[in-house]
């Protein structure tokens, strides 16, 4: 086995997989480590590939099946942990980066056009697509199986089962359920063994999550936020505010178009697959690790989750004019994304 990643809930799994399954041939499993690897592994011996469905964290990782003769992959639900891969051949590579992959010789080194528009497009390449042809991202949610030369890939975990709720709720009854998950999000993440702090940029999204880290932790967040010189574009009033509510031990990283310039070069040297926002991400974890900081936590997603772009809003006005009835369902049909 092969394994990136935490599963956040592997003590719950544990102590599951040492009590013998009721009514069936399942022993109870004997550790011989504390590490959420072996869990993993226990999970497949007792569950298969369907373990996966058990799993809460952020993973990639490969089993190789003696008894099947059968190599599994699987990636995490929501695609935090990368995973790259090549079929080619009757040959399969795969590894977390795509580097590695061309540095095996078996890749040909051939630019992906297609990705290279859609990159100057929106500033990333959509899975599974990469910029480089004949090599993909296994989806998020996804497991491969490969055996005796034949390759399948299925999802096993589909967001869109998810956003249907039981029952209609009031207001104040979903403020309470999404404080309770974010809470509860949050407090498993904090479970460490380094230290660890928080990326605050003095938005919505990262100061709940600097609020929650302040409302569930024993010790001091330390939170880092990264400002420049040009007052329009620095938001370290606001992020300084939250560190204040908070009592936080509160970094500020302050940056000139220079400094930023200077590191570029650094950054996407650093950066694999590639992303518009790669650079500011680099520099504001280099900074955090030269803290000695080792694992922080961010508000990476808030914005798509709680419709924090002026995107939805302008979705939402063109909603209410009737506007977008005009369009053809199929067009935002699953098949069709």
């Amino acid at each position: 086995m092969v394994y990136n990643g935490e599963l956040y809930n592997y003590r719950e799994l544990k102590l599951e997989l040492q009590r013998a399954e009721h009514g069936s041939k399942n022993l109870p499993y004997i550790f011989k480590t504390s590490t959420d690897t072996e869990v993993i592994l226990a999970s497949y011996l007792r569950w298969g590939i369907d373990c996966v469905k058990r799993f809460n964290g952020m993973f990639a990782f490969a089993i190789w099946d003696t008894v099947e003769q059968k190599l599994v992959i699987a990636r995490d639900r929501m695609g935090i942990k990368p995973l790259y891969y090549q079929f080619k051949n009757n040959v399969l590579l795969f590894a977390s980066e795509i580097r590695a992959l061309i540095h095996s010789g078996l890749v040909d080194k051939k630019i992906n056009l297609k990705s290279v528009a859609e990159y100057v497009q929106y500033t990333t390449v959509h899975a599974p697509n990469t910029m480089i042809q004949d090599v993909f991202m296994l989806m998020p949610g996804h497991v491969l199986e490969l055996q005796h030369g034949n390759l399948k890939v299925q999802q096993y975990w589909n967001i869109n089962d998810f956003t249907k709720t039981k029952g209609d709720l009031s207001y104040k009854e979903t403020c309470t359920k999404v404080n309770e998950l974010l809470t509860a999000s949050v407090e498993r993440r904090l479970v460490a063994d380094v230290p660890f702090g928080a990326f605050l940029s003095g938005g919505i999204d990262s100061s709940a999550i600097v609020g929650l880290m302040s409302k569930v932790s024993s010790e001091k967040v330390q939170t880092f936020n990264v400002s420049f010189d040009e007052g329009e574009f620095s938001e370290a009033k606001y992020a300084k505010q939250i560190a204040e509510k908070f009592n936080t031990e509160h970094h500020e990283i302050k940056l000139t178009p220079n400094d930023f310039l200077k590191q570029l070069p650094e950054a996407l040297a650093a950066m694999d697959h590639p992303s518009g926002d790669g650079p500011n991400s680099y520099i504001v974890s280099k900074a955090t690790k030269n803290a000695g900081i080792t694992m922080a936590l961010s508000g990476l997603g808030g914005d798509e989750l709680f419709a924090g772009y002026d995107i939805f809003k302008r979705y939402y006005e063109l909603e209410k004019k009737g506007w977008l009835n005009i369009i053809p369902a199929k067009r935002f049909s699953r098949e069709n994304y």
